[in-house]
């Protein structure tokens, strides 16, 4: 209890003001870091905007804006999403996918009552995530490790990664750190491109390469390069992640 007691402090959509710029003209960003240990942001995006990439992209946003007022890039974020019977199966991955991405603390629906079957599925995919040390995704080129190593704790479950526009075969460098077999998978743009080899036990791995197609790649905007570990809070995998790169053959 006391000064021990977590708080979460409960905002209006980050996303939502600054389409209204009306509604809560400075809003007090800093204020609400400093009192609360989590921030939760009504992201409501059923309000605002329809589709699979306006929804990821609002959620996003929702996510950057509360980082950068605050001033805080690691501070914990959970983004409460739309309304539950106004949001499709695939608005609803979006917004999903968009937390994984960022590494937030959590997310959840407005309310359990509207919620539906077609809601559920990709709801079981938000993660439970401890404070990140770092932010994500990480730029690439990205040398530190990542994950659930001796590096690194607060990624346990998975590391994004964004990468420039490609509109040709790429090729991803990387190390990994005592990877069992079938317990890590890479993910590009949110395909599955399939479970990485395994090894060595207890040691980092030589510098792995793979080609990612064009058929994988965005030609414009960004690249999305994700390494997703098997198990779940409590019971994470140990496993780590370096000196990953995305360059021309």
């Amino acid at each position: 209890m006391g000064v021990a007691y977590p708080l979460g402090g409960v905002i209006p959509s980050p996303k939502g003001m600054t389409i209204n710029s009306t509604y809560w003209p400075d809003f007090p960003y800093q204020t609400v870091a400093a009192i609360y240990d989590v921030v939760a942001p009504m992201g409501y995006y059923t309000y605002h905007v329809d589709g699979y990439a306006k929804v990821y992209g609002e959620t996003l946003d929702n996510v950057r804006i509360v980082r950068e007022q605050t001033g805080r890039e690691t501070i914990p974020i959970h983004v409460i999403a739309g309304l539950g019977d106004k949001s499709s199966a695939s608005e609803t991955t979006a917004f999903v996918r968009a937390l994984r991405e960022t590494g937030s603390l959590g997310g959840s629906m407005y309310d359990w009552s509207t919620t539906g079957d077609e809601d559920w599925a990709p709801l079981a995919n938000v993660r439970f995530n401890p404070v990140q040390k770092l932010a994500l995704p990480r730029d690439v080129p990205y040398a530190p490790a990542l994950g659930n190593c001796r590096a690194d704790t607060s990624h346990p479950k998975e590391v994004f990664y964004s990468a420039t526009g490609a509109s040709s075969e790429r090729i991803l460098h990387f190390r990994l750190w005592d990877v069992q077999a079938d317990e890590v998978r890479l993910v590009v743009n949110w395909q599955d491109a399939g479970a990485l080899d395994a090894g060595p036990k207890g040691k980092w791995s030589g510098i792995r390469s793979l080609a990612i197609p064009a058929s994988m790649l965005n030609a414009k905007g960004r690249n999305l390069i994700g390494f997703v570990a098997r198990g779940d809070a409590p019971d994470w995998s140990r496993w780590g992640v370096r000196e990953v790169t995305l360059v021309a053959p």
